[in-house]
């Protein structure tokens, strides 16, 4: 008995590992993780996501409760899209993620999107495709060169992804090594007392500089006279 658990418990642990026997499941906004049978509802404008767990009823989660979920081994997010927001197929994932979307009344995933980590995105062109991408990326001026200069084009999408996020990782690397090496820290605040305008993001602030008692001299300087007294 304790010999047929144990090739039952290998089985399972072969048959979790095969991507054919890999688990649906859903991730919600909130971190949850709901394991189950998924499918997607994408027609129409309320766009939403169907789970069964096992032994329980079907539960629907809207499209903006949906952080992302896997059918078949395949990854989908919520995405702002050309034709407003729906759920895509993750391509690529990086700084720089490609992604395929549903065209308007389409029930394939052919097109292709770029998304930038900041949320800017842009559908990928095909008549304007040198032009567009270079500008899109031109906060990497070496790959925008490239692509301008024809050297890559539409038909190296994948080697454009992966130096535009070898250009963003190298550069983020260099932002946090000139940090470290700089040493540089931020002004103390200015001690109380002393006169001072500090600049802020809401406005200014002064702090008015403690006035001296005046000296006996300048006391007896300032003094006015005492009137003599009548008779």
């Amino acid at each position: 008995m304790k010999y047929n658990m144990r090739f039952y418990f290998v089985l399972l642990a072969i048959a979790v590992s095969i991507p054919g026997f890999s688990q649906d499941y859903i991730v919600t906004v909130l971190g949850d993780t709901v394991v189950g049978e998924v499918k997607a509802l994408t027609f129409g404008a309320d766009k939403k996501v169907q789970i069964t767990e096992p032994g329980k009823k079907k539960m629907i989660y809207p499209f903006f409760k949906v952080k992302s979920f896997r059918i078949d081994n395949e990854v989908y997010q919520p995405v702002k899209g050309p034709n407003g927001y729906t759920f895509m197929k993750l391509l690529k994932n990086g700084y720089l993620s490609l992604f395929s979307f549903q065209a308007a009344s389409q029930n394939l995933y052919d097109g292709q999107y770029l998304q930038k980590k900041d949320g800017t995105g842009m559908e990928v062109p095909n008549i304007t495709f040198n032009k567009s991408m270079r500008r899109f990326l031109d906060d990497c001026p070496e790959l925008a060169e490239k692509i301008e200069k024809d050297v890559l084009n539409k038909k190296d999408l994948d080697q454009i992804i992966d130096e535009y996020n070898r250009c963003m990782d190298e550069g983020s690397a260099r932002s946090h090594q000139v940090a470290q090496t700089s040493g540089t820290k931020p002004a103390p605040p200015p001690k109380t007392g002393s006169k001072t305008e500090s600049r802020t993001g809401s406005g200014y602030w002064w702090r008015p500089r403690s006035r001296a008692a005046p000296s006996a001299s300048a006391a007896s300087h300032c003094a006015r006279p005492a009137r003599a007294q009548r008779r």
